[in-house]
């Protein structure tokens, strides 16, 4: 069974590939994410690239929002002594002890975790040389990241990132993740509205090209295997939501 039945839903969209952006990088707080707080989400206002650092050195920041009381709380910042840094993907760790993160910034990129109380720990110190958009954990908690041009696989048990996709594959510079309940890993590039499924590693086929779209800017599936496809025609500044449902 695979995600199908391709629905649209459109609006007007007048604001900046980063604004867009922003959306893909949330993260729900579930009921197994005990140790977070239950309902919240958490939120890094990281775009389509890293913010410039022509005129700021200033950290860049996670927010945790409580939709039940309508309040935002600062959960994390990037270290003063990265400089100039922004944060990229966010995803729970299966047992939803950790919020892992991308970051980069001058001469570094890397994945972080943070546990409930904003303590960080490097997890990944060097995530090949790349700001990482997309990331999460399939149903065999293998772990998935995105630099440009590159995805790389850290298997359950642990080890070396290894390779799963190139540019001889299809990849692009931004990139989006998404891990329905098949076992599969589709993959959305920014700039070629097309997604690719992955049935391993450098075994890819087309999914889907949508002729509407110029850009896809996020990629989600939930748990019932349903795929969710955010993007924007710049030409008639319209966004879009696509909904492909698990049949």
């Amino acid at each position: 069974m695979l995600p199908s039945r391709r629905r649209s839903f459109r609006f007007s969209c007048v604001c900046s590939a980063a604004l867009v952006a922003a959306i893909t990088q949330v993260r729900p707080v579930h009921a197994g994410h005990m140790e977070f707080t239950p309902g919240a989400v958490y939120v890094t206002i990281a775009g389509g690239s890293p913010k410039l650092c022509m005129k700021s050195d200033a950290p860049d920041t996670i927010w945790e929002y409580n939709p039940a009381t309508d309040q935002w709380r600062l959960f994390a910042a990037t270290p003063p002594e990265w400089g100039c840094s922004s944060f990229g993907a966010l995803t729970f760790t299966p047992d939803g002890s950790g919020l892992r993160a991308a970051a980069a910034g001058g001469g570094f990129a890397r994945i972080v975790e943070f546990d409930a109380d904003g303590n960080m720990s490097v997890v990944v110190p060097d995530s090949f040389g790349g700001w990482s958009t997309g990331m999460l954990y399939d149903r065999d908690q293998n772990f998935f990241y995105s630099p440009p041009y590159n995805v790389f696989r850290i298997p359950a048990e642990g080890g070396p990132a290894e390779l799963f996709a190139d540019r001889d594959d299809g990849t692009r510079f931004t990139s989006f993740l998404a891990a329905p309940t098949d076992g599969t890993i589709y993959y959305a590039g920014d700039t070629a509205a097309t997604i690719l499924r992955f049935t391993g590693p450098h075994q890819a086929s087309v999914f889907d090209t949508i002729e509407d779209l110029d850009y896809i800017y996020g990629m989600v599936a939930d748990s019932q295997g349903n795929l969710y496809v955010y993007g924007v025609d710049y030409p008639t500044a319209v966004g879009r939501f696509y909904l492909y449902a698990y049949t």
